[in-house]
């Protein structure tokens, strides 16, 4: 589900281990959503905040999707099993986020 009004670099992002937020499909390239304050794996290991906020960055973009799917499916009036679907994909962006 894709929204054409939205401006944002699009998904999914992860983040790699010199604290750059990229799109997964095109992390060979120097372009980064954002960077945070580490430089290597072991910096982000030393710095726990700034590896969970990454990680909640990271997620942004899921989460943001399923949002959209689960008011998408609300406002259509659809049936329950897309709302099951659309709730596990929020349960995703949120494990994501949390680093499960």
């Amino acid at each position: 589900m894709k929204n054409e009004k939205a401006k944002h670099t699009p998904g999914p992002w992860v983040v790699t281990d010199y604290g750059e937020i990229k799109n997964a499909e095109k992390l060979d390239r120097g372009d980064y959503v954002c960077r945070l304050p580490f430089q290597s794996e072991f910096e982000r290991q030393e710095m726990p905040e700034a590896s969970a906020n990454a990680r909640i960055l990271s997620a942004a973009i899921d989460m943001y999707e399923a949002l959209q799917r689960i008011v998408d499916v609300h406002e259509n009036g659809t049936y329950k099993g897309q709302m099951f679907s659309a709730i596990a994909h929020a349960k995703q962006a949120i494990d994501k986020a949390e680093g499960r």
